[in-house]
C-alpha cells in the first residue's frame, strides 16, 4: 500500500520576542490577514449577508463604509479604523466577530500591525476575491487506524474500473475493486469529502470537500494519485459537483447555497448564483429536450428545488415550501421533470419546471420495500435510490416503478457509485462497509471495509 503524506508548505520567518511581540517583519496581507477575516469575519460580511451593509468577500470593499459610515479601515492609524475599534471593544454589543470568542491577542496584534504600517495589499488586487488569494489550509493528518468504521459519504469507481475511490477523514483511500485492498492513502484534504468525480478529459478526480464551518475546496487528483491540485477555496463545504454534457464547465454548490460554475479545465470563475438561503445540497445538470438548452437543477436545505439556464444563470424555476430540507435529485429523460428525495420523507416527490408545486412520487413500499429513501442518483435515463433498510432500487425512466431492487446489507444507505460497465454497483452503508454487488444476481461480491480500523484486541498495527 502506498500511503502519500502530501503537505503544502508556506515558509514565513517571523521573529518573536520572549514577551511575545512581533518583530519589526512586516506582516504580508495574503499570508497573515486574509486568512484571519476569511475564518472570523466572512461568515457574516459577504455578499449574500452583507451585515451593516459592509462587505469582505472582494478586497476592495474592505476599505469601503457599510451603514456607520465611518472608513473601516485607516491606514497608519488603528484607533481610527472602525473595524479595529470593534474588535477591541469591551461592549459585547458591538463587539466583533458578534456572538463568538473575541480574536486571540496574536489575531489582533497582526492585524494592528498591518494597518500601523500603512495597511498595505502587498500586490493583491483591490477586485480580487478574498477567497482567492488565501494560502492553502494545513488539514490535519488522518489517524492512522480509525477507532471505529466511517461511513464514506462520496464513493466512485475510476473511469477504467481498476479502482474504487473513498472519502474518508482528511483523506482520500483508493481501493482495488477486484480485491478490496486499499492501494493508496492520500492526504492534505478538508476533512469531509462530500462528492468525487472522475474528469472527462481523464485529467483524474475532482473532489468536493469541507471543514464544516471553517473552510471548503476544490481539488484535483491526479489518475496516479501522485499530488494535489488545489482549485478553489470557500468558507464552508463544498457540494453536489458535476459537469454539463460538454465537459467543459464545472459547476458545485457551496454550503452557504451559493452556486459556482467554472470554466474548465482552467477552473476559472465564470458566474456566482445566490440560489438557496440555506446550505446548497444537490446539483444535477440536464438537457431540456423542449427548449434545447442546458438547465441546472438544484436543491438545498431551505427545502427548495430551483432551475437555473446554465448559459446566463437565470432563473427558470422556484419551487419552495417544501416539506423538508432536499438531499437528493434524480432528472428523467426530457431534462425537465424529476424527482426529488426529502430528507426524512417516507417517499419520493415530483417535480416539473413547468410547475410551481410537487407532487407525490415513488414509494419504496409499492416494492414491498421497507425503510424510506436515503440516497437518490440519476444513473443512465434510470435512478438508483438507496433506502434506510439497505436496499438499492433501480427505478424506471419516468420513476414509476422499480426494475431491479438489490439487497446487499440491513442498514442504511449512504453512498452509491456504478462500475464504468454497468456489471456491479459499491454501495457503502452506515456500518462503514463498502458493499460491490452483482447487478446481474443481486449478490455481494465482496465487502471492502472503508477505513483501517482498530481491531477489538487493540492490536493497532497496519
Amino acid at each position: 500500500m502506498m500511503v502519500i503524506r502530501w503537505r503544502q508548505s508556506v515558509l514565513v520567518i517571523r521573529v518573536v520576542a520572549l514577551l511575545g511581540t512581533w518583530s519589526a517583519a512586516a506582516v504580508d496581507f495574503a499570508v497573515d490577514v486574509a486568512p484571519l477575516l476569511h475564518r472570523h469575519c466572512l461568515t457574516c460580511h459577504d455578499d449574500r449577508r452583507q451585515k451593516g451593509n459592509y462587505r469582505m468577500d472582494v478586497i476592495g470593499l474592505l476599505f469601503e463604509p457599510g451603514d456607520s459610515n465611518t472608513w473601516p479601515i485607516v491606514a497608519g492609524d488603528p484607533a481610527g479604523s472602525y473595524l479595529w475599534r470593534l474588535l477591541v471593544t469591551s461592549d459585547p454589543d458591538d463587539r466583533m466577530p458578534q456572538n463568538a470568542d473575541p480574536l486571540p491577542p496574536e489575531s489582533l496584534k497582526i492585524i494592528r500591525q498591518w494597518i500601523e504600517e500603512g495597511a498595505s495589499l502587498g500586490g493583491v488586487r483591490r477586485d480580487a476575491s478574498l477567497t482567492s488569494i488565501l494560502p492553502r489550509p494545513e488539514y490535519p493528518s488522518p489517524p492512522e487506524v480509525y477507532p471505529q468504521p466511517y461511513p464514506a459519504q462520496a464513493i466512485q469507481f475510476s473511469p477504467d474500473g481498476r479502482f474504487l475511490l473513498a472519502g474518508g477523514v482528511h483523506e482520500l483511500l483508493v481501493y482495488s475493486a477486484a480485491t478490496g485492498e486499499i492501494l493508496h492513502r492520500v492526504d492534505g484534504i478538508a476533512e469531509r469529502t462530500t462528492r468525487i468525480l472522475a474528469t472527462p478529459d481523464d485529467r483524474g478526480y475532482i473532489l468536493c470537500t469541507g471543514s464544516p464551518g471553517r473552510t471548503g475546496e476544490l481539488i484535483r487528483i491526479p489518475p496516479d494519485f501522485s499530488t494535489i491540485i488545489p482549485l478553489a477555496l470557500t468558507s464552508d463545504s463544498f457540494f453536489g459537483g458535476c459537469f454539463p454534457a460538454d465537459g467543459r464547465h464545472f459547476a458545485c454548490v457551496e454550503a452557504s447555497g451559493r452556486i459556482r460554475l467554472f470554466k474548465y479545465p482552467g477552473f476559472v470563475d465564470e458566474r456566482s448564483i445566490n440560489a438557496h438561503a440555506d446550505w446548497g445540497m444537490v446539483l444535477v445538470p440536464a438537457w431540456d429536450t423542449d427548449r434545447e438548452r442546458q438547465v441546472l437543477f438544484s436543491g438545498g436545505r431551505d427545502r427548495s428545488i430551483k432551475a437555473f439556464d446554465w448559459e446566463d444563470g437565470s432563473l427558470v424555476m422556484n419551487m419552495v415550501g417544501l416539506p423538508a430540507a432536499v438531499t437528493g435529485l434524480a432528472v428523467r429523460p426530457d431534462g425537465k421533470t424529476g424527482s426529488a428525495l426529502l430528507e426524512g420523507e417516507s417517499r419520493l416527490s415530483e417535480w416539473d419546471i413547468d410547475k410551481d408545486r410537487a407532487g407525490r412520487g415513488f414509494d419504496p413500499q409499492q416494492a414491498s420495500v421497507q425503510g424510506r429513501p436515503a440516497v437518490l442518483e440519476s444513473y443512465g435515463k434510470l435512478a438508483l435510490c438507496g433506502t434506510t433498510e439497505g436496499s438499492v432500487l433501480m427505478l424506471s425512466a419516468d420513476h414509476s416503478r422499480v426494475e431491479k431492487a438489490l439487497k446487499s446489507a440491513d442498514s442504511p444507505v449512504v453512498a452509491i457509485a456504478a462500475h464504468p460497465d454497468g456489471s456491479m454497483l459499491a454501495v457503502c452503508h452506515s456500518d462503514g462497509v463498502i458493499r460491490i454487488i452483482s447487478m446481474d444476481s443481486g449478490m455481494v461480491i465482496r465487502n471492502v471495509p472503508n477505513l483501517p480500523v482498530a481491531p477489538p484486541d487493540g492490536d493497532r498495527s497496519r
